[in-house]
């Protein structure tokens, strides 16, 4: 049994050239400390094979531990394209947690794009588990499939399958080394944003956000400003102009009901899906912090049941540092 930065060191070919996986390393997230290390004879794979849908059967190598246990498998996405990727566990002995990350980004320590923020993805234990998200970015991608830490079984193998509506081609065997990792588990999608607000004295700014989510998905945003100061939100439906009907209050006013709380919260069902415009606002009247003003702030999304498999388009920032077209603030809907 390999130790967790034992790796298997195994060479495949992208064009005419082979790559060493040390030379990954750095992509992965993890040390290079391995390298040098034995291969196990039970990880070597097919290394390079190229479809639309692939399925893999293997199985967790980790004793009773207090993190996870994650399997990484890599592909490469085209580019110039809008890619859908569909993962799903189609069996499992254990709970199993996903993970999807961008190139260059790390499986330990990035941003996990099934939920937006440093967590790994579980819902349910149910089978068939399936996730899809979507993305337009080329390059390396990385599944993670980790045991949940409360496991213990005796027999820990799983199947899965990745599917995509283009080619998409598996680069990198399953790395057998009980990698162990301590990321929280949510089911919500609920990405990570943090801003400074830059506009001229006494302006009420703002910055807004675009996010993609289905019918009936509850939406909860927040805001934390830096110090003492006033936040303002503000949910638009698509096609709704940033000085029109705020989902928060029912007018064109901006919700804030706790003054110059370190916080605003609301929470509000999309009753019609697509796309809604977030936006994070500093109430220049109501603040007395002096700049930089910065800002931390949350969009969670919670899909209905039925429609567990999907993830949200968090498209990000779209408006940037612009004064608030709201005619004003109010704590809850207007009557």
């Amino acid at each position: 049994m390999k130790s967790a930065r034992q790796w298997q060191l195994g060479h495949w070919t992208r064009g005419q050239r082979e790559i060493g996986l040390c030379a990954l390393l750095p992509v992965l997230g993890l040390l290079a400390a391995g390298c040098g290390a034995v291969p196990d004879a039970e990880s070597e794979q097919p290394v390079r094979e190229s479809a639309s849908s692939l399925a893999f059967q293997s199985g967790f190598k980790c004793g009773k531990t207090d993190q996870a246990c994650t399997d990484i498998y890599a592909f490469e996405l085209p580019g110039g394209v809008v890619n859908e990727v569909t993962i799903q566990i189609t069996r499992s002995q254990v709970p199993i947690r996903l993970g999807a990350f961008a190139p260059g980004v790390s499986p330990i320590t990035g941003t996990n794009l099934l939920t937006g923020n440093g967590s790994d993805y579980r819902c349910s234990s149910l089978l068939p588990l399936t996730k899809t998200f979507r993305t337009s970015g080329p390059g390396i991608y990385l599944v993670a499939l980790s045991q949940d830490p409360t496991t213990d079984a005796a027999r820990k193998d799983y199947q899965f399958e990745v599917t995509a509506n283009n080619t998409l081609t598996r680069v990198l065997s399953s790395q057998q080394t009980a990698i162990k990792t301590a990321r929280p588990a949510t089911c919500r999608f609920a990405p990570e944003i943090s801003g400074t607000w830059k506009c001229a004295a006494g302006v009420n700014c703002q910055d807004v956000y675009d996010i993609g989510v289905l019918p009936n998905s509850t939406l909860t945003v927040e805001v934390h400003p830096s110090g003492v100061s006033a936040g303002r939100l503000a949910v638009f439906e698509m096609f709704e102009p940033l000085n029109g009907k705020n989902l928060l209050t029912g007018v064109s006013k901006d919700f804030n009901c706790f003054q110059r709380s370190p916080l605003e919260i609301r929470s509000v069902v999309a009753r019609s899906g697509g796309h809604y415009k977030i936006a994070f606002g500093r109430d220049a009247a109501l603040s007395l912090t002096p700049p930089p003003f910065t800002y931390t702030a949350s969009i969670s999304v919670a899909t209905p049941a039925d429609n567990s498999a999907f993830t949200p388009d968090f498209v990000g920032r779209v408006v940037n540092d612009q004064p608030s077209q709201a005619t004003g603030i109010q704590c809850g809907i207007a009557p």
